[in-house]
């Protein structure tokens, strides 16, 4: 999907003109069998190798390693000394799924800069506040939702 002009055009398209997304492709890592000495005994479950290269990456943007995909949503702070940064582990099977999970998250995220005010919208700390509050409500609004269903099932079954 990195490699597909159209792929990328739509996400660019979706996330509007007030922020620009950049694609980074980390140096491939490997899943490899754990080197025992001559003579031992040891449990055989692969390992993930992560090159050196991508150790500042994963500092950066705090994230574990490169096995999987992530999406980073991240700007500076208002001195400019710092950046604040919001990891999302991509999921998908396929093409068209890590594409709609990306689709998920690229909206979501321009909401948040659609609905900071102009003004405000250099200040770094008031987007991620506000993408707090916003991914805290959605949160809410799924756990009541998953009560309410739980309460019906349990109303059924009492019936």
């Amino acid at each position: 999907m990195i490699d597909n002009d159209i792929y990328w055009s739509a996400l660019d398209a979706r996330s509007g003109s007030r922020w620009p997304i950049y694609c980074v492709k980390a140096h491939q890592g490997r899943c490899e069998l754990p080197k025992m000495p001559p003579g031992t005994m040891g449990m055989m479950v692969p390992v993930w190798k992560e090159p050196s290269a991508n150790k500042p990456l994963l500092e950066v943007f705090n994230i574990d390693d490169t096995r999987n995909p992530y999406f980073v949503f991240f700007n500076f702070t208002d001195d400019e000394d710092d950046f604040l940064c919001r990891s999302y582990r991509i999921n998908g099977a396929s093409v068209e799924a890590v594409y709609n999970n990306l689709e998920r998250i690229i909206d979501f995220h321009t909401d948040v800069v659609n609905d900071v005010l102009e003004e405000n919208a250099q200040n770094g700390r008031s987007i991620h506040l506000y993408a707090e509050i916003k991914m805290s409500f959605r949160e809410r609004i799924a756990i009541i939702k998953k009560i309410i269903q739980f309460a019906e099932r349990l109303k059924s079954l009492a019936s």
